[in-house]
């Protein structure tokens, strides 16, 4: 990937960051509808019950995902996306066992064990597969299942998938290039700026700004004395960029006259650490990496991305439609709290996605 294409997929990638969390307060645990116990059955597919200790083992898994320090108002919104991610996660699963069980396929070990090594073939030793399923909650028996359903998933809809892909052509490729120039393929003029936030509530009292002051005068002064910028941003700022040692991708210079923090962006030598800049959400340590000039990606240099890009949509697609169909055929319900918060959670969940993009367009 060349130099150019880094920058903006970095600033992709700072902007979808933004939208989702802003800067806020540290994450907390997703909450999952309350039941006399692990074993009560929340959700029935066709006549399999999941129990809700299945759900909060998934929603386990996922949640390890959730960036820091985000606002109260953003994480209720990512705690809907990651319950609603866990429901989808556990339903597809035994949609596709159930359909799997009654399709009399039979798929050998020594496929899932092919399978297996596709994957984890590069794996030093058993000890490192064993690290990689931890920290994603997962053991052999589980992984070797969801092997033998992605075989089962593949092997049903491979006409359908070679059918989807094969349509996409460098014709649709172009086209897609061409409508989507301007915002996916053409990075404005402006700055790269990486930032450490010291936070501030809105509320808080004379001396609890002052404090925050002090903490970014200080974090100001070790950057000057030859401290990380990237090192300590991870270490201590509450921004979700700190996972990015501090890096917020491009700030267009349309933005320069939208407050403080833009003046400053704009203002100070590039290189250097600014003077401490205080904005709504409190106080900044900000460094200017790079000017940018606008960069239009050719549609020859992108050309091999779109078009991978657009046959795995294809493919999402036909499994989509699978897993609609299998819905229609099998049945999914949901019991108890669960019935109700399935009710609610789209405009609850659409409100407060919506809060969450104003926050971080803030």
């Amino acid at each position: 990937m060349t130099r150019t294409m880094t920058r903006l997929a970095v600033a992709a990638c700072a902007v979808a960051v933004a939208v989702l969390a802003g800067c806020g307060k540290e994450k907390g645990a997703v909450v999952v509808p309350n039941a006399m116990d692990d074993s009560q059955i929340v959700i029935w597919v066709g006549d399999t019950g999941i129990p809700q200790g299945a759900l909060r083992a998934e929603i386990g898994r996922l949640e390890r995902g959730i960036p820091p320090h985000l606002s109260e108002d953003a994480l209720k919104g990512v705690r809907l996306q990651v319950l609603r991610r866990a429901i989808d996660n556990i339903v597809m699963r035994t949609l596709v066992k159930t359909a799997y069980d009654r399709s009399g396929m039979v798929i050998s070990q020594e496929e899932v064990d092919t399978a297996k090594n596709a994957i984890f073939g590069n794996m030093k030793n058993d000890e490192a597969l064993a690290i990689l399923l931890a920290e994603n909650n997962m053991t052999i028996p589980q992984l070797e299942e969801s092997l033998k359903l992605d075989i089962f998933r593949n092997r049903t809809l491979r006409d359908k998938i070679d059918a989807a892909m094969a349509a996409v052509t460098e014709e649709t490729a172009k086209a897609y290039y061409d409508e989507r120039l301007e915002r996916e393929f053409t990075m404005p003029e402006g700055r790269m700026v990486s930032h450490i936030l010291i936070r501030v509530a809105p509320d808080a009292t004379e001396e609890a700004r002052a404090e925050a002051k002090k903490k970014a005068e200080d974090v100001r002064k070790a950057l000057l004395e030859g401290s990380d910028f990237a090192s300590l941003a991870r270490a201590v700022s509450e921004c979700p960029s700190a996972q990015r040692g501090g890096d917020l991708g491009l700030i267009p210079t349309e933005r320069k006259g939208d407050g403080p923090f833009d003046e400053a962006a704009f203002s100070q030598p590039v290189g250097e650490i600014g003077e401490v800049v205080e904005s709504p959400v409190g106080f900044h340590v900000i460094k200017v990496t790079e000017e940018v000039q606008r960069t239009t990606l050719t549609y020859d240099e992108v050309k091999d991305q779109i078009l991978n890009a657009l046959k795995m949509q294809a493919q999402r697609a036909v499994g989509a439609e699978y897993v609609s169909q299998l819905k229609e055929e099998i049945g999914v319900r949901f019991d108890g709290a669960l019935a109700d918060l399935n009710k609610s959670a789209p405009a609850e969940g659409a409100a407060l996605e919506a809060e969450a993009e104003a926050e971080g367009d803030g």
